[in-house]
């Protein structure tokens, strides 16, 4: 607050006893006479910035004044410092959500797993193809030749990659490979071999394929499922990641509840400046009282409380008077 800019309007209405202050009455009386001679109000002034220093509170309104600078610039301090720690999270918050780390790891797993699950299902297709072809072609009268047999078991292997393709693109790609080479093996038997397979090896085609068929599909069936809840549950083990870390960084920021910090500094701030307040009115008012005894006796209509930039105002200057009343030559 310091020295407040502030205009004392003392208009003396009571008439009071003169006791004392003899001195200081006849300090101003020769300049109050000169005054007399002109119309209109007597207005007197009086330098607020002399006159309240000499009050025996000024000390500790001076201390108070000091504790409420100290108290607002811990608050700024603090604030400034909560204020980067808040930015710092956010920081950190932002680069847990780019951070590719989690969701890369998560599509590892998840790639693991379906080809884990796709190369279990086709090793059993494999395991169960030769187990039939074996089956029916021991029923035959005539036994194939070899030849014949390796071909219909690449047929038959081919029909494996008639399905929709793998989820992974590196799968994917290992997918259509494999299917070429297969496809590749295939022409070249068929090249080497005479112009037709012989009945029996068109049957047992068929008959394999046929029991195969069913197979396959459902096998399909069980692998896409498999994808979508593997999907699912690491969608959610990667959340779950993603909301610990994000915790984590909200704890080690260790920042208190804004509004609360708040307003637990205002009310300390508050507190402090309602002190500076009632000391620096007791001042005020020790010196209007001592305005009104001197303005009294000299007749004054109105005493003006000026500021050091204030020096323009004409008006008779009682503060002497008032120095003189708190015992001050």
């Amino acid at each position: 607050m310091g020295y407040r800019k502030k205009r004392l309007a003392l208009l003396v209405i009571v008439a009071l006893a003169v006791i004392g202050m003899i001195g200081a009455y006849l300090f101003v009386t020769n300049r109050q006479q000169a005054s007399l001679l002109h119309k209109g109000p007597s207005i007197g002034v009086v330098r607020m910035d002399e006159v309240i220093r000499l009050n025996p509170s000024y000390e500790e309104y001076q201390k108070a004044q000091r504790e409420l600078e100290a108290l607002q610039a811990q608050y700024q301090g603090e604030q400034a410092s909560l204020n980067a720690k808040v930015m710092m999270r956010e920081e950190a918050l932002k680069s847990l959500s780019l951070d590719q780390g989690l969701t890369d790891s998560y599509n590892t797993e998840l790639k693991a797993k379906l080809k884990a699950r796709e190369d279990q299902m086709n090793a059993d297709l494999d395991r169960k193809r030769h187990e039939l072809m074996a089956k029916y072609a021991a029923e035959q009268k005539v036994s194939p030749r070899d030849t014949d047999l390796a071909i219909v078991n690449l047929q038959l292997a081919l029909m494996t990659y008639d399905r929709p393709l793998p989820y992974d693109p590196d799968q994917r790609q290992a997918f259509l490979s494999k299917k070429a080479d297969l496809q590749a093996q295939l022409q070249e038997l068929l090249a080497k071999r005479k112009p037709n397979i012989s009945g029996n090896i068109a049957d047992i085609r068929a008959r394999v394929e046929a029991e195969l068929k069913p197979i396959m599909e459902e096998g399909q069936k069980d692998l896409d499922a498999y994808a979508q809840s593997v999907h699912k549950d690491l969608s959610a083990k990667r959340d779950s990641d993603l909301q610990a870390k994000a915790k984590g960084i909200m704890n080690e920021s260790n920042l208190p509840n804004a509004a609360q910090w708040n307003q637990t500094w205002q009310e300390r701030l508050d507190d402090k400046q309602a002190q500076v307040d009632a000391i620096y009115q007791s001042m005020e008012e020790d010196v209007r009282m001592r305005v009104a005894i001197i303005a009294e006796s000299q007749h004054l209509d109105l005493v003006l409380a000026l500021d050091r930039d204030e020096a323009n105002v004409s008006g008779l200057d009682i503060t002497d008077a008032i120095v003189t009343s708190y015992g001050v030559e």
